[in-house]
Order: C-alpha cells, then structure tokens, then sequence
C-alpha cells in the first residue's frame, strides 16, 4: 500500500518493532524512581535513552537536558508555562505583526502548527505584545524579554526556515523555542551549529515507535513531572538502531528529498489536452529549502478546483494513504491558498468546521492535499499516486448533461423494490411490503458487527457482503449465513430474548436490550433511533441507476445492490429526483433532508466482495463540478404507523 502520509506519522519497520517486543520480554522494568534492581536497570535504560537523543542532535549533557514529555505539543506547553517573562508595565495586550519593544512578548510564525498558536492563550497574561510574523526578518529588531517560536519545517508544505536566523535572534534578546517535530522526521539537526533555547520533538515522528512520547530540550533544566514513561523510553534505542540501517539522517534525508522532488515533477509538468495544468502545486519556491513535502490541488481542465474530498476517496480506491484538509496548520493554509480574514470568516458563517468535507466554498478550496515520505517510500510510491490521477481525472468522459427543464411534479412514480438491512454491510432482505417506524423501516438497520471492540464496516471488511440474511415469515427471527458456507449460521430473535449460534469471533449489537450467550456480547442499550448513517430512508431512481449501469457494463440489479437503498422508485427520468423537496407515499408525507454523498463502498461487488474503482469514477464524471451523490435521503413527517409496498404510487414535488 503507497503510504504517502509520513510528515503525520512516521512508519516503525517490522525488525524495529521485533525488537522493541523482545526487549520488552526479555527485561522487566519498573519504576525508575524506586531503589531496588528492576528499577535501577530502568533507571540506567533512560539515562542511555538520554544520552542516544543528544547524541543523535550532536550534542552532551553539558549543553542540553532531554525532558521527556507525552509529544511535541506537551513540549510546548512546558515552555509556555514555566518561561519567566519580565514584569509587565500596562494590563493592555497589544497584537500586531511586527514587535515594538514595549515589554514581554511573545512571537510566532504564521506557518506553524496549531500546537504553538496554541501557547498564546497560556502566555497572553505574562506579555505585554503578542506578534505574529511571515519570516524571522520581521523580529529584527530588540527586546529585552522576548520569546519567539519558531517553525523548523512547514508541516503544510515541508518549506525548511533558516535556522541559521536563530544566533541573530538570540543576540538580539529572543529565547527561540524551536519546533522541530516536522523537521527531524527526514533532516538531520544540529543543535551544536544552531544552539536554539528549546526544542520540541515527537518521536513518532521519527521513527513511528513508540507513539505518546516526545521530548523537549532544553539548557539544563529539569522540568519533568510524575513517573515517566519508561516502557515507551526504552524502546527509542531501537528506533536510532532502525535509523542506522537506514544510513543515518544524512541518507534519509537525500533519499526523501529526490523522491519527494519526484513527485512535484510529476505534479508540475501533468497537463491536461488543453495545456492546462493538473495540480496547483504550494510551496517549492526553492529546492533547495525544501522538505519530504508537496501539498497541492488538482484542477479540472477548465481550471476549477477539484475538492480535497474527492481526491482522498479516490485515493482511497487505489490503496494510497495521504492527507488532506489545512493539516492543523491554519495559518500556512490562510497563506498558500491567499484566504482573507473575511473569506475565512465567510467559511465559518457557512458552518465549515475543522476536519469535516467542505473542500471547496464559492470555487475556492479550503484546504489542500499533502503527499511526505519517509525512510521507506520508494518511487513507486509516486507512481501509484501518478496512475490514479491519470485513472481517475486525466482520462475522464467529458461531463454529460444529466439536468432536465422537466418538473418532478410533473411526473407519477412507483416503488419497485424496497430492502431493509438488519445488519450494517452486510446483505438486504427484499420486500414486498414492509412498516414504517419512527426509526424507519422496520427492522432495517438495527444490527451492526463488531469485532475486538470496533464497529466492522465495507469500507475496510469488504467480505461482509457474504454475511447472508434471511428473516422467517412471521418476522420473529433473522439468520445471519455465510455466502460461502451457510452451515455456520447465526440466529437473532427479534421478538425474544437470547441468541443460538455457531458462528464465533464477531460480536452482534443491537439498538434494544437482549441477552446474549458466551459468544455474542456487548449489546447496546435501548434506543429510539437506528444506525442508519444519515436519515431513515435512501431513496434511488432506478432510471438514474440504469445510466451508470449501462456506462460501466454492470447489470442494473448489482448496481442497485451497491447503493444500498431502501426504496427504488421507477417512473421518472434519469437524476429528476435531485430535484425533490418531498415525497408522499400512502398519503403519508415524507421530506427529502439531503442528497446522499458516495464513498468509495459502492466499488464493492455485493457478491464477492472485490474492489473496483469504475462505478465512482463514471458517477464522478456524472458530478463533475459538484458533489459525488446518488439517491436522496427522507424522512417521515411525523409518526403516524403505515406502511409501504411494492407498485405503490410515490408523488414527488
């Protein structure tokens, strides 16, 4: 699998991590803060783990002190915290982006991490001016109690600062606090050469084992609190080990930057049919400053941007890992995609919120896709990433015009099929007829598969669509069967309680209390509603399904079955029914809430549960420009009992 997400996380090699669960077996620790000999071992164990820290930055114990701390955000708290400013003259708080010498200050850059925008609310109190500034050539000028921290590497977009900047700083008053967490990830650092006052480090960063650990350097000082984490502590000397036989920071650092310049190759000189460039590419003004990092956008051929969501699903169809969004980085994502205050504010008046699909807002982007290497990329990390974008928006039908002058209204439908799904991901149950509750229909969706304590779904099980079911006539009982073997069944009453079985390993939840055997446990609570994801009921136009069928070479049925609706309507034109507001059934009246936004399970062939990318490329094509969604989300307007059946008559308006 490309793995192209190493500035968020590094990955720990099979021999390093063999090791690391060895040393653990092989010698027990304890607390390093008690006398007898397990704790003198691990006493002895940190101190090595110290040492090989400073060493690996080149320098001793006589110029820094490693404080190990839970990662390089608890690093910089420690140093908001515990700095001593001087005494403030007014209570006032200036702000601004240039520093005045008027007092304490406090400056950052505007590319860093949210971690170190984070240090403002804990220092605000202690400064008289807080500044934030584009480059360190805005910080000279003097002050006599200054504390400025500075990005070693843009996250965003892997730009390497001169940390040369740091001796002018110092000289001029400025304790610099150095966050290096993105830096010593693929670059050697030199504290020796650049003698910053405070460095933040995560280790997982560096070598991807052991997670919840970083440290902070600094002159001598002890600032450590509570017992440390001295299994975690013994494990880094494997991962310097692992650092070794890769050849050390220097090679690690040239593999990951002629990859990485690989990449933006690619990226830079990929056009279109018409010349037009295929990804707006951030940063890489100099090569030469550059990090493992290229974060872009693609386009489409008229020059518009294709959103961060869409890539990242179709990345996800060919297997590649990668990031996407501002990368908690906001202030280098304003910068590189030219956001004003007042667009960002416009962001939020519309309810973008950090981390969530808003990826474009007025054709503009909100965030970006980041592709980092690490010790083990390879090329041909580059070249899946070369193949799916040449797959999926390079090689793309011209969009179709699925839009219609014709009204909905104007048009009588009628249910064809109606399903319900017991059991999340796994296989329907068509219909006939079925009721309606306040949760939806009944029975659909009231049953999930969990595993080791996680919720199994298609997206990463594709073999649960083999999971069969089947409900008696009285609708008392539903089976669970395997596709390939249904002598292993599992049996659910739906009326009692209890569960007969011979199927063992995975656990069945339910929305409402039952008692369960050895096998089957950690059922959930009573509860009102179901797990459908969005709204009760999705609802699919059979015609728009027969367009998509017909453009990939799938029957109309398997289609269906991969949208998983609970009601196909049959009478009205191709995509007519975006255009829906309501839908009355029966005389009962139901309201469409949103269109109903694919991911990449619709790859999944319902019967064998193998992944193929063609159904949500043709639906992209469809899209083009908006949105990749199919089938509309309703639901019931009020509680009065009914229910639906086949060849019913459904209004639209």
């Amino acid at each position: 699998m490309p793995y192209l997400d190493h500035a968020g996380a590094a990955l720990p090699s099979e021999q390093q991590l063999r090791e690391v669960f060895e040393l653990a077996l092989r010698i027990p620790l304890a607390n390093p803060h008690s006398h007898h000999a397990t704790a003198t071992t691990t006493h002895m164990m940190v101190q090595d783990a110290r040492f090989r820290i400073l060493d690996h930055f080149d320098v001793t114990t006589e110029e820094y002190a490693v404080v190990f701390t839970a990662n390089a955000t608890h690093a910089l708290q420690i140093v908001a915290e515990c700095f001593v400013f001087n005494e403030k003259h007014k209570d006032e708080l200036r702000i601004s982006t240039a520093p005045h010498g008027i007092g304490p200050t406090f400056a950052y850059m505007r590319d860093s991490h949210n971690s170190v925008v984070g240090m403002r609310e804990i220092i605000k109190e202690k400064v008289q001016e807080i500044v934030c500034v584009d480059s360190c050539d805005d910080l000279y000028t003097s002050v006599k109690n200054g504390l400025f921290a500075m990005t070693a590497m843009s996250n965003f977009s892997g730009k390497k600062y001169d940390l040369r900047q740091i001796s002018k700083l110092s000289q001029l008053g400025w304790s610099v606090c150095l966050d290096a967490a993105s830096w010593v990830s693929t670059s050697p650092l030199s504290l020796k050469e650049v003698q910053p006052h405070f460095v933040a480090i995560s280790f997982y960063k560096l070598f991807g084992y052991p997670t919840g650990l970083g440290a902070l350097l600094v002159r001598r000082v002890t600032l450590e609190h509570g017992t440390l984490n001295f299994y975690a502590i013994s494990a880094l000397s494997k991962g310097f080990e692992d650092l070794k036989r890769y050849g050390g920071m220097q090679k690690i650092n040239e593999k990951t930057t002629r990859i990485a310049s690989e990449a933006y190759r690619m990226l830079k000189e990929k056009t279109y049919w018409n010349g037009k460039p295929v990804a707006e590419i951030y940063g890489w003004e100099n090569a030469e400053t550059q990090g493992p990092i290229v974060a872009f956008n693609l386009l489409r051929d008229d020059g518009s941007v294709i959103g961060y969501s869409e890539v990242a699903r179709m990345a996800s169809l060919f297997g590649i890992d990668l990031r996407t969004g501002c990368f908690c980085n906001s202030g280098a994502c304003q910068m590189y995609l030219k956001q004003s205050n007042e667009q960002l504010l416009h962001y939020f008046e519309e309810g973008k919120e950090c981390g969530d699909s808003r990826d474009v807002i007025d054709g503009r982007p909100t965030g970006a896709v980041r592709i980092s290497f690490g010790r083990q990329s390879t090329s041909e990390d580059v070249a899946a990433l070369e193949q799916m974008i040449e797959y999926c928006f390079l090689r793309v039908e011209p969009a179709i015009d699925i839009y219609s002058p014709l009204k909905i209204n104007e048009y009588s439908a009628t249910i064809s099929r109606i399903t319900i799904y017991p059991v999340k991901s796994c296989r329907g149950i068509d219909m006939n007829k079925c009721e309606l509750t306040r949760t939806g229909l009944r029975h659909d969706r009231e049953f999930m598969v969990e595993c080791c304590g996680s919720t199994l779904t298609q997206k990463k099980h594709q073999q649960l669509c083999k999971i069969v079911t089947h409900m008696s006539k009285c609708a008392t009982m539903l089976t669970l069967s395997n596709a390939d073997d249904e002598k292993s069944s599992v049996r659910v009453p739906l009326e009692h309680n209890g569960i007969s079985s011979t199927t063992k390993g995975a656990v069945i939840c339910v929305d409402r209390k039952m008692q369960v055997n050895r096998e089957f446990t950690h059922l959930l609570p009573d509860s009102s509603r179901s797990l459908s994801n969005e709204a009760p009921y999705l609802v699919v136009n059979e015609a728009s399904v027969s367009v998509l069928a017909d453009v990939v070479g799938l029957s109309t049925l398997e289609t269906i079955a991969r949208f998983r609706p609970n009601i196909v309507v049959r009478g009205i034109p191709p995509f007519l029914e975006d255009t829906a507001t309501f839908m009355t059934i029966n005389n009962i009246r139901f309201e469409v809430t949103k269109k109903c936004t694919r991911c990449e399970m619709i790859c999944v062939n319902p019967i064998t549960g193998v992944k193929d990318p063609q159904l949500i490329v043709a639906l992209r094509n469809f899209r083009q420009r908006e949105k990749m969604t199919f089938g509309i989300y309703v639901r019931q307007i009020g509680e009065e009992a009914g229910e639906i059946h086949q060849h019913a008559i459904v209004h639209f308006e």
